[in-house]
């Protein structure tokens, strides 16, 4: 879809309902699927500190940037690297995440999508103790 197109068709129904929500004491939890990167900006009209996005395939690095004091940020772990991923790697990008996007707070360290039955366990497991030791603030 275009940025025109989206302009015009999906991002005035999308923030409508995200305001209506808010405005009736919801939080909304949104996912942002596929690549967002070029569409960041208009999340940043949404009200601040009002709605979670988890992201899937974009930057996660340039989400913070962006959105970084708009909404609670959730994604950052690829799940290919939880699948054909070395340990090393699953902790080197879980180290990164958690201290560039981390900080500062709201931020939910999660899998770029939650179906996770191809994840290697014991990647699995080198995430979550990275997550413990890095993901504190």
């Amino acid at each position: 879809m275009s940025i025109a197109q989206f302009e015009k068709f999906y991002w005035p129904q999308l923030k409508n309902m995200v305001l209506v929500l808010i405005e009736n004491g919801i939080t909304p939890y949104l996912f942002y699927e596929g690549v967002w990167d070029n569409r960041l900006k208009y999340l940043a009209e949404l009200p601040r500190g009002k709605s979670v996005g988890w992201f899937q395939n974009s930057d996660i690095f340039k989400v913070k940037e962006v959105l970084g004091d708009t909404m609670c940020i959730a994604g950052g772990m690829p799940n290919s690297l939880l699948i054909s991923g070395t340990a090393d790697k699953v902790r080197e990008h879980t180290r990164q995440v958690s201290q560039i996007v981390g900080k500062g707070g709201a931020f939910i360290m999660c899998t770029s999508v939650g179906e996770m039955s191809t994840c290697k366990p014991e990647l699995v497991k080198v995430w979550v103790e990275a997550t413990r030791e890095y993901g504190v603030y």
